[in-house]
């Protein structure tokens, strides 16, 4: 039980050469696309693995609170992602400092002069709460993170049967869980939701939540699986896929059931300041790009996909299916949040071009796909395996002295 992790050469050149690939093709990308594109990209990909982040840290304060013995065999593996919120963070304040001007309406105080509903509105939407929301969650997300990371190392340096760090593990989770709850939802209308700030919805963090559970416990079977395959984690057996996997198929439709609740309340109400957000997806809106095709196949392959292939129980438990599946869902999970980011900030591009705003470029961006969403996604997965592969080499692979870890170890579905 005392088996670590070390980062195979291959691995660690993999990841190498994504960051290095990835940050010449996002710096190339500045000179040669629009800026409103490169940094609606930077934000897409910086939160699509920050997202992964997140989870780790929840997911295990959720265990603690609700006695899950199951994943403990993946609770490092858990651990390791949520090291990553720290340079999620970073990322936010890159874009805050640099490049909010170019997604954030608000940022930008020659159309705020001129619009009530952005003044009416600035007590939210202003540097010092992006900002201040960023300080809060590295002390709280992060820093919640990382005690409880330090509470499972101290943990294993207990005698068998102690339960003390445990308990401790308990009821800090308790605690972090309703301060990340309430503190999620503000930073997400504040990072992503904003950048539509005439539009709103009272789901919205948690239909981004959804697609983080969604993509987590896919990272987690995959992590698990390679563990394995590697002699690192035999432990982890088709018991835990099988769990993990109908995580993944709940969640899809949970996920689902959001998506649609959000658009049928605004389809069904008909209000002026609210369908502007989907027909700016749909192509209704006259100089706007249309992302309709794109819309269609977020639907069917963040819903359809998970929700036909995991249907059944031999599906959940083997291999290859698992693996398939899984490179479906990062796809369509960053697709999903390419269309709650990219449309809001060309949207903005096309407003700007037309004001004619000095020190803004005087051209509407457009959409595509290429260097900017490339490099950027490359930049930030080998910057995240970087991360989490040396935070998991720190430590056992497993908590030895948890309390359930011998229910983890016996766990059959």
């Amino acid at each position: 039980m005392t088996l670590t992790f070390q980062p195979s050469s291959k691995l660690k050149m993999m990841s190498m050469a994504a960051l290095a690939v990835g940050a010449v093709l996002a710096g190339l990308s500045f000179f040669v696309n629009d800026p409103t594109r490169v940094w609606s990209s930077f934000l897409i990909n910086n939160f699509y693995f920050f997202g992964l982040g997140i989870f780790g840290a929840v997911v295990i304060a959720i265990s603690y609170v609700a006695h899950a013995g199951w994943y403990v065999v993946l609770k490092r593996v858990a651990e390791a992602m949520s090291s990553y919120i720290v340079v999620g963070l970073l990322g936010m304040i890159v874009l805050g400092l640099f490049g909010k001007e170019y997604v954030y309406e608000w940022a930008i105080d020659d159309i705020v002069k001129h619009d009530t509903i952005l003044q009416g509105k600035e007590s939210f939407l202003n540097d010092t709460f992006y900002f201040g929301l960023i300080a809060f969650a590295l002390v709280v997300w992060f820093g919640g993170a990382m005690v409880l990371r330090k509470y499972s190392l101290k943990e294993d340096q207990e005698k068998e049967g102690s339960v003390k760090y445990f308990w401790k593990s308990y009821k800090f989770s308790a605690a972090f869980m309703w301060l990340w709850a309430f503190s999620f939802c503000f930073a997400i209308f504040n990072w992503v939701m904003s950048i539509e700030p005439h539009w709103y919805s009272t789901i919205y963090a948690v239909y981004v939540f959804a697609s983080i559970l969604v993509m987590g416990f896919v990272f987690l079977n995959v992590a698990g699986i390679y563990l394995k395959g590697i002699n690192v984690l035999p432990w982890f057996n088709a018991n835990h896929q099988h769990d993990t996997s109908k995580f993944t198929f709940g969640f899809s439709i949970f996920w689902a059931y959001i998506f649609v609740s959000q658009l049928l309340l605004i389809w069904y109400a008909n209000v002026p300041e609210e369908t502007p957000y989907y027909l700016l997806r749909w192509g209704r809106l006259e100089g706007e790009a249309s992302y309709k095709w794109l819309w269609y196949i977020n639907l069917i392959i963040n819903f359809a996909a998970p929700f036909l292939i995991f249907m059944t129980r031999e599906a959940k438990r083997k291999n290859s299916i698992i693996l398939t599946l899984a490179g479906i869902i990062f796809v369509a999970k960053w697709i999903d949040f390419y269309l709650l980011i990219a449309p809001g900030a060309f949207k903005l591009s096309n407003h700007v071009s037309h004001l004619h705003i000095e020190g803004m470029p005087d051209h509407a961006a457009s959409p595509g796909f290429g260097l900017p969403e490339i490099g950027f996604f490359l930049f930030f997965l080998g910057l995240f395996l970087m991360v989490v592969t040396r935070s998991y080499s720190k430590a056992p692979v497993v908590p030895k002295n948890h309390p359930y870890l011998e229910e983890s170890l016996t766990h059959h579905t």
